[in-house]
This record gives C-alpha cells, sequence and structure tokens, in this order.
C-alpha cells in the first residue's frame, strides 16, 4: 500500500471513527458526493448552492469555499487546534492527511473523527435544505458537530493518550476566546489575511468570500 494511501486510512477508518462521518468523508475526499455540478454536468445547468444561494455548488466550494460551511469550518478547526490552508478541496485533503504524519495516535484520530463530524453535518444540512425544505442556522449546525465529537469521545473504550484539556474543549457551546493555534495564512476565501483559530472575540473580520 502506497504511503499516501496508509495516510488516508489512518485518518478516516481508526478505532474512533463514526461509520456514517467517515463515508461521506471518504466520498467527499474521492469527489464522488452528488454535488449539483456532478449531477448537471452534461445539461450544462448551473445550480446555486444552497447554503450560500450565490455560488455553483460543487466539492470545492462545499469544502469550504462558501460562507457558511467556512464559518464552521473555521470555528470548530480552532476548537480543536487544526491548521487548514484553504486551496481546492483535493488538495486541501492531500495536505491535510500529510500534515497527519508524525503526529501521535490520538491527534491523528481527532484530526480524521473532527474533520468527518463537520463534513458529514454540512452535507446533511445541504441535503436537508434541498430535499426536505428544512433549514438550520450556523450556530445549530456547530453545536450538532460539537454533540457528535464529545459523545464519541465519551464512550471511547481506548483513549490512546488523549488527555483530559482534549476532553474539555469540546465541553460546552462557547465560540468565542477560542484558543489561537497555529498561525498559518489562509488562502483562497481567506486570502484578505485571516489567520486560522481567530475568533469573533478578537475582533477580527475574515472576509469570506461571497441525510444520509
Amino acid at each position: 500500500m502506497r504511503t499516501n494511501q496508509i495516510g488516508h486510512v489512518n485518518v478516516l477508518w481508526h478505532s474512533w471513527h463514526v461509520p456514517r462521518f467517515s463515508f461521506i468523508l471518504w466520498l467527499a475526499s474521492r469527489g464522488r458526493l452528488r454535488t449539483m455540478d456532478r449531477i448537471h454536468h452534461s445539461s450544462g445547468a448551473q445550480q446555486k448552492c444552497v447554503l450560500c444561494d450565490v455560488h455553483e455548488e460543487s466539492h470545492n466550494h462545499l469544502f469550504f469555499g462558501c460562507k457558511l460551511s467556512a464559518q464552521i469550518w473555521l470555528e470548530v478547526s480552532a476548537r480543536a487546534q487544526i491548521s487548514w490552508r484553504q486551496n481546492s478541496w483535493p488538495q486541501a485533503w492531500s495536505e491535510f492527511v500529510e500534515s497527519s504524519r508524525g503526529q501521535t495516535k490520538a491527534k491523528i484520530k481527532m484530526r480524521g473523527l473532527v474533520l468527518s463530524a463537520t463534513i458529514y453535518h454540512i452535507w446533511r444540512e445541504r441535503n436537508w435544505r434541498l430535499h426536505n425544505q428544512r433549514f438550520s442556522c450556523t450556530k445549530k449546525i456547530k453545536e450538532d458537530i460539537v454533540n457528535a465529537i464529545r459523545e464519541r469521545l465519551r464512550n471511547l473504550e481506548e483513549r490512546d493518550g488523549l488527555g483530559e484539556d482534549e476532553l474539555r474543549r469540546w465541553e460546552s457551546f462557547g465560540w468565542t476566546g477560542l484558543m489561537v493555534g497555529l498561525a498559518e495564512p489562509f488562502s483562497g476565501p481567506w486570502a484578505s489575511g485571516a489567520f486560522f483559530g481567530a475568533s469573533e472575540l478578537l475582533g477580527l473580520q475574515f472576509g469570506l468570500a461571497g441525510p444520509l
């Protein structure tokens, strides 16, 4: 098995994974979710993203070029202290896997759990809006993600060195005062110079571009 394939497996299919979360992330990592650009490619029709109602829906847009999904991931990744440089989705995913190498088992599993939970809930919200006309606010989506991660961590049989400080990060819904992690500038929607982990409490303007 090639090294990059091993890295993907470690991030996706680990002992902490939630099957439905990892499955959706696996599809997304292969560009196989049925996004509007794929569904309507042959007809040439353009279909707007149901999350922002501005841009055409694609993997690149949903993860995380969309204003709504970008806000969610910015704050969830800050809570988890995950750095993320926004490139095209395939490149961002590849860099995410590569940056997991050499980290502890607990950190690799946590990174995989956090990203898969976020991707799953964004895709679920997209489907609810598209098929059921059911809309959740950004705060509710973030709370659902935190709830899912917290419940999974609480039910772990083996923590692999996961510390109490890591567990405490998921015990509340506070979205201000989040720790600033590795200050790595974003590109793409964050090209205005926002940094990873910055919270609303810091008064920064991010300048985001416009069920299973």
